[in-house]
């Protein structure tokens, strides 16, 4: 079991959980178009008139008016087949609107080749919300073959227009060198400029950058205060970051039970290691009373989401009986599902706790152990 000290030891590095690389499915990037029609504009009946005698402008306009229902009952499946009459004529904003609603199956039955068929098309006119996110179905092969070429091309172009989403993969992509030569101190500029519009994946993976002084200056109390801006809009990872800060002292305030509260919350919303780390607070009585009964279970959350630390340590729990009555079979289970995923010492524990139980308490472990309960059931 990975301890919260040797955790510690690796967070100098910008591990997976903190710097990670998320394609937002951004399904309502066109939202935020100017409203097609107000009280001064033409009534709908004359617009309906003028897109059933075929004109683009007219069809996407009273296509975004049936999508929004702000003038009349909202009908996606109508806005999409006028979306998709315009979008036919070479109307790029309509390709657009009809590229999102193809990739949600808002309206129309989910097709995501077709989605970025139609979003390729209005890329290549330069619309950036349609570049950003036909760059990411590129980026991870969605509706089609991995293209990093044109993912990259169409992340930068829509970055470079100032779409935040797009900012912050093109940084990602530049600091792991994905599709692109590895340039941190690019990525640290296009990750701020996405992080001082707000976007907290990109606020997590700047602090990040500044914390391990890769491609800025080291600066641990920027790092804390971007990580923080993340954390307060509810990122799991960014919590669970924060929570280890406040624990070592570094750039904020040594505080046991601030870092112990920001892990908890980054627990509660399902973050695996994070359970487990609670839990190893709970055992110590570190930023949080000490109490064996609820570290067991918030270990056994972690476990039956797979970690395999989790499931080795909760093994010892059972054996020890601590936190949880003594269940040898249990223990056994337990011990054997992280051997299962490498964990060596592990498997040295399952071989000596099998020589203790005949193969039926062995069958009657594991089945009590797959009917207990759901880790979202569990209460900690």
């Amino acid at each position: 079991m990975s301890s919260l000290g040797s955790r510690r030891s690796r967070a100098g590095r910008l591990a997976a959980w903190v710097l990670v690389a998320v394609c937002a499915s951004p399904t309502g990037a066109c939202r935020g178009d100017p409203p097609v029609l107000d009280p001064a504009g033409s009534s709908l009946a004359t617009l309906e008139a003028e897109a059933k005698r075929g004109d683009a402008t007219a069809q996407f306009r009273f296509g975004a008016a049936c999508d929004e229902g702000r003038l009349l009952p909202r009908d996606a499946a109508r806005a999409a087949l006028w979306f998709e009459r315009a979008a036919e004529q070479g109307h790029a904003s309509a390709q657009t609107r009809l590229g999102l609603m193809l990739l949600s199956g808002d309206g129309v039955a989910r097709d995501a080749a077709q989605a970025r068929l139609w979003l390729e098309r209005a890329a290549e006119r330069g619309v950036a919300e349609a570049q950003y996110v036909a760059g990411s179905l590129a980026r991870r092969g969605e509706g089609g073959p991995v293209d990093v070429e044109h993912a990259v091309t169409w992340i930068a172009s829509a970055a470079r227009q100032g779409i935040a989403g797009a900012q912050a993969d093109l940084g990602l992509m530049l600091a792991t060198g994905e599709g692109v030569a590895r340039d941190e101190t690019s990525a640290a500029s296009w990750l701020r400029q996405a992080a001082e519009q707000g976007h907290p994946l990109a606020q997590a993976n700047y602090g990040a950058l500044l914390l391990e002084g890769r491609g800025v200056p080291r600066d641990d109390v920027e790092g804390a205060r971007w990580i923080g801006l993340a954390a307060e809009q509810g990122l799991a990872f960014a919590q669970a970051r924060l929570g280890h800060l406040h624990l070592e002292g570094r750039g904020v305030a040594l505080d046991a039970a601030e870092g112990a509260r920001w892990i908890e919350r980054a627990a509660r919303q399902g973050s695996i290691e994070s359970q487990a780390d609670l839990a190893l607070l709970c055992l110590r009585g570190q930023g949080v009373p000490r109490d064996e009964a609820r570290a067991a279970l918030w270990m056994e959350r972690a476990a039956r989401g797979g970690l395999a630390s989790a499931q080795a340590r909760l093994s010892q729990m059972l054996e020890q009986g601590k936190g949880l009555p003594v269940d040898l079979g249990a223990a056994w289970v337990w011990a054997a599902r992280a051997a299962e995923q490498g964990d060596a010492s592990a498997g040295l524990r399952r071989d000596a706790l099998a020589a203790r139980l005949s193969s039926d308490e062995r069958d009657a472990a594991r089945a009590r152990v797959d009917t207990g309960p759901a880790a979202d059931t569990v209460d900690g």
